[in-house]
């Protein structure tokens, strides 16, 4: 069988994955049939797996690239194991570690720049709506597929206000709203979100659902407008990394709890994500 053909065999057995998550692979497969070709899938070799993997490391940006890289061969690989496909030790390589990046959270300052910069918007639809996704993400921690991906149904607003989410995985959970995220998600719907059919809550200006791209250009406007500290990576995944932060210092380092709020489907990736925070 042929890598490529593998490959094929693999996304059909992997149906569920989320067009995020199959991108993601893809990207990665990818890269690896332009190193060897598209071989023989039994002639993936151990000594071929270290060699790709010393290229990654040297033409990666970062060792974490070079471990998402190869640990992606890795999964193809166990699964054709799994399959009869080849004999196991061919993936039973080192795998190349994983940087310990620090993120950096925004402060209280940045914060309340973030909702000032969000006045600059064209029309004041825009600016109640980019309050509201601001609060959504500082205040409930979601990731940006998580953001764009909420629909009017997954909101319950009032006392108690929560979120459905649909998360990683295709796993739905429940995540509580703030009180002040609540107030201007309601305000946002009742009084500027223009009438439409599309049952997604972040509409763009083009009367569809905001995406992931929009959003992230969304923070690459608040990036260039300035007043933000200076080495902090304006980002929607900063803003998760903020919640994490702000959760574990008023609710007495309750991790288990902020586990279940981010989707994390390990305390230990909430932990190992918690090592990660540096407050300026």
């Amino acid at each position: 069988m042929r890598y490529s053909e593998a490959v094929l065999d693999y996304f059909m057995a992997k149906y569920n994955y989320t067009e995020a998550t199959k991108g993601w692979y893809e990207q990665n497969l990818v890269k690896f049939q332009k190193f060897a070709g598209d071989v023989n899938i039994e002639d993936i070799t151990p000594l071929l797996l270290r060699r790709y993997a010393k290229e990654q490391i040297s033409v990666c940006k970062s060792q974490t690239t070079a471990h998402h890289a190869v640990r992606c061969i890795l999964a193809l690989l166990k699964w054709c194991e799994k399959e009869g496909y080849i004999n196991p030790i061919a993936y039973r390589i080192e795998v190349p570690k994983e940087e310990n990046t620090v993120i950096l959270a925004f402060t209280e300052h940045d914060k309340n720049r973030l909702y000032e910069l969000c006045a600059d918007a064209e029309t004041s639809w825009l600016t109640a709506r980019n309050k509201a996704i601001i609060a959504t993400l500082l205040e409930c921690g979601l990731r940006a597929n998580e953001v764009v991906s909420l629909q009017l149904d997954d909101v319950t607003l009032g006392a108690n206000a929560m979120m459905v989410v649909n998360g990683k995985g295709r796993k739905q959970r429940f995540v509580p709203v703030a009180t002040h995220a609540a107030r201007l998600i309601h305000q946002y719907i009742t009084g500027f979100r223009q009438p439409t059919d599309c049952q997604y809550i972040w509409m763009s200006k083009k009367s569809d659902n905001l995406t992931k791209t929009g959003l992230t250009r969304m923070f690459q406007h608040f990036a260039d407008a300035g007043g933000l500290s200076p080495n902090v990576r304006v980002s929607p995944h900063t803003s998760r990394h903020t919640f994490a932060q702000d959760f574990i210092k008023k609710n007495n380092g309750d991790v288990y709890r902020l586990s279940k709020i981010l989707g994390h489907t390990s305390v230990v990736i909430t932990e190992g994500y918690l090592r990660s925070l540096q407050t300026l």
